[in-house]
């Protein structure tokens, strides 16, 4: 993965309505037999920028070069306020420092002044696809989550997907459907990841659970079958 900055002329005191991230996206028509084009997204890269001043770009992960996140009628612009982002798995974290991306296929975690990568997690995925295979993930139509940290408890809903990326205590931890990845929220540094220790089901109902040190997640959903 390559990665490009960009040097500010002059340094300003911004605040975050002035500074943003960006998806650089390439759209390709699709010609069908059925006479149904349709626009194949490819997310190409990840710029930063402050008071409308490019920071510096990062290239997206490999397979989204080649493989469409996304197949619209349409062109859809990504950048206009929209809710859910099909090629991530979770919020975007961001710290004073670095922000996580969990993206489909791989962790980020990258340097807000330089554009370096502290991290570059990749994922193992099904051949010529852009997911992890789906015999390996846990995951539901509608259901909830609880992050448990030392003696704080929260709950969280979630909706076709039991992927999250969020801060608990001084960590940031991302679930990805295969595993729990544990990250300091000081320095955005991998420290550990654990497997789902406990899966089980009560008809239409799935449960997990993992557990690491004084950390704790507990997942309760339902399939629509």
């Amino acid at each position: 993965m390559k990665f490009y900055l960009f040097p500010l002329l002059f340094l300003l005191v911004v605040d975050t309505m002035n500074a943003q991230l960006n998806w650089n996206i390439k759209t390709d028509l699709v010609e069908n037999s059925s006479d149904i084009n349709t626009f194949a997204h490819y997310l190409e890269e990840i710029t930063y920028t402050k008071n409308q001043k490019m920071v510096w770009t990062v290239e997206a992960p490999t397979p989204f070069l080649t493989i469409p996140f996304a197949n619209h009628p349409k062109k859809t612009d990504y950048n206009q306020g929209q809710k859910k982002l099909p090629f991530l798995l979770g919020n975007i974290v961001e710290t004073s420092s670095f922000f996580v991306i969990p993206l489909k296929t791989a962790l980020l975690v990258v340097d807000k002044n330089n554009g370096q990568l502290i991290e570059d997690i990749s994922y193992d995925l099904m051949p010529a696809s852009l997911n992890i295979p789906y015999r390996d993930i846990f995951w539901f139509d509608d259901g909830t989550y609880t992050t448990k940290c030392k003696n704080k408890e929260t709950n969280h809903g979630a909706q076709y997907e039991a992927t999250f990326c969020l801060i608990e205590g001084k960590y940031i931890l991302h679930f990805n459907g295969k595993h729990l990845y544990i990250l300091s929220k000081k320095t955005g540094n991998l420290i550990d990841k654990v497997a789902i220790q406990k899966t089980w089901e009560k008809k239409a109902k799935v449960f997990a659970s993992t557990q690491w040190k004084n950390l704790s997640v507990h997942w309760d959903g339902i399939i629509y079958r």
